[in-house]
């Protein structure tokens, strides 16, 4: 047996090492799997945060009859980072109607 190793070592050493770049491949691709399913779900949250955000400003606007420009301006920038996270365009909608809203109520200041 001895002489058998000896006589074949390189092969066994050749052998080992790519046994263990295997072993080491499937970790690492378990790992980025892991990875992209939490990138997923900080992604899917992200977006459920948005589009809650820009539903609950529309429909305090729409109480108001108005809306003031800073809301606005957050709005805006919520739908963008919404739209840019890969939204769909149902929030659009609210959006359009919130640009038509005047910055002010009807009859004051």
């Amino acid at each position: 047996m001895v002489e058998f190793i000896a006589r074949y070592w390189l092969q066994w050493l050749f052998g080992l090492v790519a046994a263990g770049f295997g072993l080491m491949y499937r970790n690492l691709a378990k790992r980025l799997h892991q990875e992209q399913e939490k990138r997923k779900a900080l992604e899917d949250g992200m977006l459920a945060l948005l589009r809650n955000g820009i539903v609950d400003g529309y429909n305090r606007c729409q109480e108001k009859g108005c809306c003031p420009i800073y809301v606005r301006e957050n709005l805006t920038k919520m739908y963008t980072a919404y739209h840019n996270l890969g939204g769909n365009g149902v929030i659009t909608g609210l959006m359009d109607d919130i640009k038509k809203m005047p910055v002010s109520p009807a009859g004051g200041k």
